[in-house]
């Protein structure tokens, strides 16, 4: 008798466990994941292309067009690829550049009509963009700057190096 009570304590505990992670799986998804409906409009995929370059892939689910792509080219520091292009769109806005020894280059790109863009460079590092590039409507330079001493400077190409200007003279960077 008393083999059966404690079975049948045990089974209704198991049950009110079941009942409990039942329950809290229903609050959860009704309260805290993203509806299926805003799930299934997108189609994820990792391939590789042309080149061999890991590709990881976010498309539309009606059109198959790709909506954002992230590209990994190479072998850099610690394992991480040596380039990480992001492209939104079938645009390219911005690529991370790892090299031994240094810290991560970020260049952001924002297009404008035709070829026109500018890049936001951070060359040091830090937590702040330290160079600035723009091109005309042709792909030609139209202006280039550096940050330095809490100012933009232009650089100034001389014998084929880049410097910038300060207070009359000129310094390579």
């Amino acid at each position: 008798m008393k083999a059966f009570s404690r079975s049948g304590l045990w089974t209704s505990f198991i049950i009110l466990l079941l009942l409990i992670n039942f329950l809290w799986g229903y609050w959860n998804n009704r309260h805290s994941s993203i509806p299926y409906w805003v799930i299934k409009q997108f189609q994820f995929e990792r391939v590789r292309d042309n080149n061999g370059a890991l590709c990881l892939g976010i498309n539309d689910a009606r059109t198959g067009r790709p909506i954002l792509i992230e590209r990994q080219l190479g072998l850099g520091v610690d394992g991480m690829p040596a380039e990480i292009d992001y492209c939104f769109r079938g645009t390219n806005v911005l690529e991370i550049f790892n090299a031994p020894g240094r810290l991560p280059l970020y260049q952001f790109e924002f297009h404008g009509r035709g070829k026109s863009q500018v890049w936001w460079l951070n060359l040091g590092g830090g937590s702040f963009f330290t160079r600035r590039v723009s091109y005309d409507t042709n792909g030609e330079l139209s202006n280039d700057e550096l940050w330095y001493d809490q100012a933009w400077h232009s650089v100034d190409r001389r014998n084929g190096t880049n410097g910038i200007v300060i207070n009359g003279q000129w310094h390579r960077i």
